[in-house]
């Protein structure tokens, strides 16, 4: 049994000199970042283990820009100095257990995104378009996944991975931006065959299917197929790469 726990503090100094404009404007903010590790393995090789962390993701130079572009006299655009970063609350519980040539685990996460910054237009009094950033939303996310392993031989070993994450949008999205919930899946499953340490034959496949918040869904599969020799005392290596044979 163990448990870890910290904070790290991290600050977010913004500043820009608008010499055309002849004003500067700057942004400065600390943020928490507290992290929790509880870990339990028993004697049967099974191991739980719960987390919990705090993330941020900062906007870019884009979004903090707050110089005006007229470029489009009916479309102006521009950043947002006073932008905050959009911080994550991530809660993950994994149970996993390995016996002999066998390991399987499974978890389970759920996330808490905060203050997501997104353009926000508004119609002015002219007809003329303005867009801004803002920090205006959230999102919250639920996740199952699960990866595991066999190895059947010294030759020959196996492992197949799966994700699930269902995306629940604010109110604001969905009233706003008709925002659709929805969940996304990723599967792979790789396969590793040796004669020796001469040949090997590897091969990967591989599912996904995204859904975005409009609601529609994407699909794409894809594998790939390689084999590899070494010959002449393995000072020289040949390689075959074979992608979407099918």
């Amino acid at each position: 049994f163990s448990f870890t726990a910290g904070l790290s503090m991290e600050e977010t100094a913004i500043h820009f000199d608008l010499l055309k404009e002849g004003k500067d404007t700057a942004n400065r903010y600390w943020t928490a970042l507290p992290f929790a590790n509880l870990n339990k393995t028993w004697a049967n090789n099974i191991n739980l283990t719960a987390a919990y962390r705090r993330t941020i993701r900062r906007p870019g130079i884009n979004e903090l820009n707050p110089t005006r572009d007229f470029s489009d006299p009916y479309n102006i655009r521009a950043g947002n100095p006073s932008l905050l970063a959009s911080p994550a609350h991530n809660f993950d519980l994994v149970v996993g257990r390995s016996k002999g040539s066998f390991y399987g685990n499974i978890g389970i996460g759920y996330n808490i995104v905060e203050d997501i910054f997104n353009p926000i237009r508004e119609l002015l009094a002219n007809g003329i378009t303005e867009t801004i950033w803002q920090n205006i939303s959230g999102r919250k996310e639920y996740e199952v996944s699960t990866w595991s392993g066999y190895t059947f031989s010294r030759q020959l070993r196996m492992n197949v991975s799966a994700s699930y994450t269902h995306n629940q949008y604010s109110e604001y999205d969905k009233i706003n931006r008709r925002y659709r919930d929805g969940g996304s899946l990723t599967s792979n499953l790789n396969t590793v065959f040796s004669i020796k340490d001469l040949y090997s034959a590897t091969g990967s496949f591989t599912f996904n299917r995204f859904a975005n918040p409009q609601g529609t869904v994407r699909n794409s599969v894809s594998m790939n197929l390689a084999l590899q020799a070494k010959i002449f005392q393995k000072r020289m290596t040949l390689t075959l790469n074979m992608i979407d044979p099918l």
